[in-house]
């Protein structure tokens, strides 16, 4: 699984029992049949022989009833955990590890925090594993705190994880200085400046 679909978060996918959360159907826009879910990779797909759509795929988040956890702290609770504002949910149940679309773009775009969904102080944090942000978005050094607790794939030996401090200024969006506001209209791949790669 990716960056790009893939947030710091509990690692399974339907609660307790690991099992593929249920979901309301999705019917092909060229068709009208629902769409199949391919589960591992968390995007729907036309399955329909005869449609001029058939094979083609959108991502799980661009589900009609995807939504998430509202903003704010503390985090409200899904399976016994707080849910961070970037996971995706639909229709009630959790996607563990998987990210609405969307608001990683917001978070990105009005540098919001990951975790709690609010306006970050100039000065935040990144999780950084193998150079690289983890997610490519920001979070409070607090909500930074709650995801190291309770979190496992944050504390996963063979991938272990630095939390760096970062301003805007210090970031680079698909290689390029980060600009606060700027409407891209996706999600860009984030890096730390040169400089900065090395500062914890």
């Amino acid at each position: 699984m990716t960056a790009e679909n893939r947030t710091p978060g509990h690692p399974r996918r339907g609660g307790s029992q690991g099992k593929v959360p249920a979901i309301p159907d999705c019917p092909c826009v060229e068709c009208g049949i629902p769409m199949r879910l391919v589960a591992a990779d968390a995007w729907l797909v036309c399955a329909t022989t005869w449609c001029a759509a058939a094979g083609m795929t959108i991502p799980l988040w661009q589900h009609p009833q995807a939504a998430g956890a509202p903003a704010g702290w503390p985090r409200p609770q899904m399976d016994g955990l707080p849910v961070p504002w970037i996971t995706l949910v639909i229709a009630g149940q959790v996607w563990w590890g998987h990210l609405h679309g969307e608001r990683r773009r917001l978070c990105q775009q009005d540098w919001l925090c990951q975790v709690c969904g609010l306006l970050l102080p100039d000065s935040a944090a990144v999780f950084v594993a193998d150079g690289r942000i983890v997610s490519d978005t920001a979070v409070h050094r607090r909500c930074a705190a709650l995801a190291l607790t309770v979190c496992p794939v944050l504390s996963r030996p063979q991938r272990p994880m630095a939390l760096a401090t970062a301003e805007s200024d210090d970031l680079l969006a698909d290689g390029v200085p980060y600009r606060r506001g700027g409407h891209l209209g996706y999600a860009a791949r984030w890096s730390l400046r040169p400089r900065d790669r090395d500062r914890r």
